[in-house]
């Protein structure tokens, strides 16, 4: 049985994970620089077949915060390089739940046609070019 305390680990976990990946995202960090649960995360975030229809939404949200009005990933960032572990589909969809909320992410920004270095965008929407 789950206890409370399991709950609240699980949380703490969830968030620290969260902050984590936003911090890679706030200092550009490239993604081969990412772990491989952070890339295989991230990759499930952006899209996934087992995925419900809400969640698909919240998918293209974060393709489109990320990459720009298209919602385009740069090729092969969404290839999910084994079988994901439940941990990290709950992450994922802790990730997309931040980009459709629009607290977490909506400062990040790919720009495109520069691979996956993370810009930011303003507060007008565009991308400020750094």
């Amino acid at each position: 049985m789950i206890g409370r305390a399991d709950v609240e680990r699980a949380i703490v976990d969830q968030e620290a994970f969260l902050e984590g990946v936003a911090r890679l995202l706030d200092n550009r960090t490239e993604l081969a620089a990412w772990t491989e649960d952070v890339r295989a995360t991230l990759a499930l975030a952006l899209g996934d077949d087992s995925m419900s229809r809400t969640e698909g939404w919240k998918a293209v949200t974060l393709r489109r915060h990320l990459f720009g009005p298209s919602g385009v990933p740069p090729a092969g960032i969404t290839a999910v390089p084994r079988q994901p572990s439940a941990v990290e589909r709950t992450r994922a969809e802790r990730l997309r739940s931040g980009a459709a909320s629009a607290r977490q992410v909506s400062r990040w920004r790919v720009p495109p046609a520069t691979g996956f270095v993370i810009g930011t965008v303003s507060s007008s929407g565009g991308a400020d070019g750094t």
